[in-house]
């Protein structure tokens, strides 16, 4: 059996042992119930969505518009438009 396959099933099996057990501490939570208060992770991802998403935008504004021009040509328009 391949390491990889072997790793995969000792992480299923830690984790349907981890979900059996009762006196776990810690229980799934929703995302949007999640507020950061640290003074780790918050500088960090304020920072991210700050300025490094919209850097990572911009970098694909040219992309985009190819993606549109080719829309433009399959529907028979100009590619321009």
């Amino acid at each position: 059996m391949r390491k990889s396959a072997v790793a995969v099933l000792l992480m299923s099996a830690s984790v349907s042992v981890a979900a059996e057990g009762h006196d776990y501490p810690l229980s799934p939570m929703s995302f949007e119930k999640v507020a950061l208060q640290d003074s780790f992770w918050l500088p960090r991802l304020k920072i991210q969505a700050e300025s490094t998403v919209p850097h990572a935008l911009k970098q694909t504004e040219k992309a985009v518009e190819n993606l549109r021009r080719c829309g433009n040509v399959k529907r028979g328009q100009n590619y321009l438009s």
